[in-house]
């Protein structure tokens, strides 16, 4: 390290030409890049002096320093860099090189006689606290902690926050911890080298709430049923569910799969973490196949004898497949292949009372505005077409509900159809089934005759087959309040072509048919498929 002493203005490094030896030199004086002084703050008394050394980087660069003072009635500078307190106070001295490059030293002056202010010592920090030692958040939540320092004045420079496993809680340089996972971890602030810790302990989110999405069930011994338990709310960290049933005879259960065991009753229960619901299970034996003339219940089910704690809502007249001819009833209720059932009431009314004024046949509109249906005339079925012999009074009920919604039909609906939305209202359908609707001739054959494998327009009034009716009315005399089959019974089904006025009726003495005018008043019982 080169220092250099300068009087007045000095050449601080150059290349001199000396002819007296005759050498020269060709290398290029490098630029000055930056001057350094050996001190860069000094106190000194009134009158004492101080010798500052200023170093050119890098040393052999050409130089011309000067010295300056910023107050010459505090301190001065001679060129040399020699400082003199002059009075008390505070001056700078900048050596520079005449442009951009300079250098800077702060010169602190005291009175004569008194000592210069020693800078402070730095006051150690004794003690780091925390406002909280342990705690305990809920994952996503947050607290903040507050550090103290003692003593105030200590010198630190700032307090340094951390913790032990930021994938369980976090701390940001304000002491705010973020819970993030179930768990343990430790929050240390530090400063000075001295520090304080907080315990934190992360729990998961509490589940409030536990749902079932069927609260009451009915089934038969050897069936299943899948029950959903929904814990609320969608974050909490368990959301296990614990799964039992209060008469395992009677039904259990197995991760939500309850499993009918007996005739009985059971209360089968979701818990998780002291939340739970429940759900009632009902067990029934097994049904037996059904017959004719066996009760038929609003939960769905059937019995030979009248079980008088359910609700009779009819009477089961014929067993099979009810689709066989109504590909329509097929699609739309393809488990519906058990037989049908006759309502225990008995209505009575118009089949159209507007038959009139409109004058057309129903299947004129039905099928010029519906596909797939087939004809609801029934002829008297001796000719290909005719539908008589043909268990179709589902569809032909769905064209006829079809009719009634059209906005153009609004003066002349068919009424014994448009009735049975209320009649749905008293006497709900069960779930599974068809619902109700009207039956066609060969359905209501079916109710007074039973089966019958010619055609059914033969049966005469004078050769009556009443064997179902009279099995039905025997039955339907079991039921308090309920009238037995009788009357004329109105059909679903047109009669032909040249009868746009008529529809099918069937006497419920004499088994015959009877083209009646659709604006008078006669009985009428609706039917289901199961």
């Amino acid at each position: 390290m080169k220092f250099l002493k300068l009087t007045g203005i000095m050449l601080a490094s150059a290349c001199i030409a000396s002819f007296l030896h005759g050498c020269t030199t060709s290398n290029e004086v490098p630029q000055l890049q930056e001057i350094r002084l050996d001190k860069t703050e000094i106190s000194l008394k009134e009158g004492e002096t101080q010798m500052l050394t200023a170093e050119i980087i890098p040393a052999d660069a050409e130089a011309v320093l000067s010295w300056s003072s910023s107050d010459i009635e505090i301190a001065t500078v001679d060129n040399e860099g020699l400082v003199t307190a002059v009075s008390e106070g505070e001056a700078t001295i900048t050596v520079s090189d005449g442009g951009d490059i300079s250098a800077e030293c702060t010169v602190t002056v005291t009175p004569a006689g008194e000592e210069p202010t020693p800078d402070p010592e730095p006051v150690p920090v004794e003690s780091v606290t925390l406002n909280e030692t342990d705690i305990e958040l809920t994952r996503g939540d947050t607290f903040t902690l507050e550090a103290s320092v003692l003593p105030e004045n200590a010198d630190y420079e700032n307090i340094e926050w951390s913790s032990s496993d930021t994938g369980i809680a976090t701390v940001n340089q304000d002491g705010t911890v973020t819970a993030v996972a179930v768990g343990e971890a430790t929050i240390k602030a530090e400063a000075g080298g001295k520090s304080a810790e907080c315990h934190v302990t992360v729990t998961g989110i509490p589940a409030e709430s536990v749902t079932l999405d069927i609260h009451e069930i009915s089934l038969n011994a050897g069936e299943t049923c899948v029950l959903t338990a929904t814990v609320m709310p969608e974050d909490a960290d368990d959301k296990s569910v614990t799964w039992s049933s209060s008469n395992e005879n009677v039904a259990t259960v197995t991760d939500g799969t309850v499993t009918a065991m007996a005739a009985g009753t059971a209360e089968i229960t979701a818990s998780c973490h002291g939340l739970s619901d429940v759900c009632t299970v009902t067990v029934i034996e097994e049904l037996k196949e059904p017959e004719v003339g066996d009760f038929y219940y609003s939960d769905g089910t059937w019995s030979a004898s009248l079980n008088t704690s359910k609700t009779v809502i009819g009477i089961i007249f014929w067993t099979g497949n009810p689709a066989g001819d109504d590909t329509i009833l097929g699609s739309d209720y393809p488990d519906c292949t058990h037989g049908l059932v006759v309502s225990i009431e008995q209505l009575e009314g118009k089949w159209q009372s507007g038959a009139s004024k409109y004058g057309q046949l129903i299947d004129t509109w039905v099928q010029s505005n519906l596909s797939g249906y087939e004809s609801m005339l029934a002829g008297y079925g001796y000719l290909d077409g005719e539908m008589l012999n043909f268990m179709l009074g589902y569809q032909y009920t769905k064209a006829i509900k079809a009719f009634n919604d059209a906005p153009e039909n609004a003066e002349w609906p068919v009424d014994i159809v448009a009735g049975i939305a209320a009649f749905n209202e008293s006497c709900p359908a069960p779930e599974g089934t068809s619902g109700w609707y009207l039956p066609s001739a060969k359905e209501a054959s079916l109710i007074i005759s039973g089966v019958y494998d010619g055609n059914i327009y033969e049966i005469s009034y004078s050769t009556p087959i009443l064997d179902n009716v009279n099995l039905l009315n025997g039955i339907i005399a079991q039921i308090s309040g309920a009238p037995t089959i009788s009357g004329y019974l109105w059909t679903s089904s047109e009669v032909e072509q040249y009868s746009a006025t008529s529809a099918y009726c069937i006497g419920a003495s004499d088994a015959a048919f009877w083209n009646n005018p659709k604006n008078f008043s006669y009985n009428y019982r609706y039917i289901l498929a199961f």
